[in-house]
């Protein structure tokens, strides 16, 4: 799965975008998904039907805690 890498504001803009050209209702789905910050960094997962201009990246990186070290 690919993930768009950006600023906090962008991952949850591309959020918006997405969950409301999806008409999520809020009831049984409130948004398209959550930004996820690793490291100082946030992500958002890429939906091929969204288009963006934003760094997209094939997978999440590996943290330390990730590999049980």
């Amino acid at each position: 799965m690919e993930y768009i890498k950006a600023t906090k504001k962008q991952c949850e803009d591309y959020n918006s975008i997405v969950s409301v050209a999806e008409k999520y209702d809020g009831i049984s789905t409130t948004q398209w998904a959550e930004v996820i910050e690793i490291e100082g960094l946030f992500y958002i997962p890429f939906n091929e039907n969204y288009p963006s201009e934003l760094v997209k990246v094939a997978s999440l990186p590996i943290i330390e805690e990730d590999l049980n070290i």
